[in-house]
């Protein structure tokens, strides 16, 4: 994963908007809104204000059936998640990683990869070795806080990503080393984590790259975990439009850009994303 910084002023917006309206439906439109309550999430360095919109309730036909799959595991219960499951666990990816790696935060954020030697680890077994992997790492480091996600590759076998946030004083390089010595399965590979942004669009399941492996997740199948003190975005429901720009701006914030989603008429929505300065 290429990194870049978030400190620079001219972090490109498009790397922003792209994080949060992945949906195969999203689209520029300037159509009216039929909402005029507003949502407004502070994650770290952004605020984002949502109005309208209906996507993450939204299913696609195409998308709920199941599909073959070559040399992976089947989904045998022969349905597929809706759109807007992955659109939620998008958002959750996105969020907790910009409101826990942000720039002036007093901890060091670590990204870590971890996979099999062999191809056929399944989802349970990536979910049991993830939870062991955590309890080890957290024998070291007592108040390591985590999100883990559990993923598939293109063949349908399972490996593990974590964000950790690593307690004061505690340097990626030894974090590297207790990720190595907590792992006996295979490759893990742990980097500083500089680009929220660019991360949260890596791990998200709507991205160009991992669309084409949706149909591996099986429904209510949990595959993100977030450590309880593990930051989240602050959350403030039921302003209106006026309301949640006077708020931004009261905390300093710079207007990036504005994105629309949501299946065109249906209900559209709209995020407009700023810059906490």
């Amino acid at each position: 994963m290429k990194a870049c910084s978030t400190k620079a002023a001219g972090n490109p917006p498009m790397c922003i908007a792209d994080t949060d309206n992945l949906d195969i439906n999203a689209h520029k439109s300037t159509a009216p809104l039929r909402s005029k309550s507003a949502t407004l999430s502070i994650e770290g360095d952004y605020a984002i204000i949502t109005t309208g919109g209906g996507c993450e309730r939204s299913r696609s036909p195409a998308r709920s059936l199941s599909r073959s799959t070559e040399g992976g595991e089947a989904n045998v219960h022969g349905a597929q998640r809706p759109i807007g499951s992955f659109y939620r666990m998008a958002r959750t990816i996105s969020g907790v990683i910009r409101a826990s790696c942000f720039v002036g935060s007093d901890r060091r954020a670590a990204f870590s990869t971890f996979t099999y030697s062999s191809e056929d680890a399944d989802l349970q077994r990536a979910k049991h070795d993830s939870g062991l992997l955590i309890r080890r790492l957290k024998y070291v480091y007592p108040s390591l806080e985590h999100m883990r996600v559990l993923e598939p590759h293109e063949k349908g076998d399972w490996h593990i990503h974590a964000v950790l946030l690593l307690p004061e004083g505690v340097t990626v390089s030894s974090a590297r080393s207790a990720a190595n010595d907590a792992w006996s399965h295979g490759r893990t590979h742990t980097e500083a984590v500089t680009d929220a942004n660019g991360l949260a669009y890596y791990l998200s399941p709507l991205s160009a790259k991992k669309r084409s492996r949706q149909h591996f997740y099986l429904p209510g199948v949990r595959n993100i975990f977030v450590s309880q003190r593990m930051p989240r975005p602050k959350v403030i429901r039921g302003l209106s439009e006026a309301e949640a720009r006077k708020k931004v701006r009261s905390l300093g914030g710079l207007y990036i850009d504005t994105h629309t989603f949501g299946p065109p008429g249906e209900n559209m929505g709209r995020k407009e994303f700023y810059r906490i300065v």
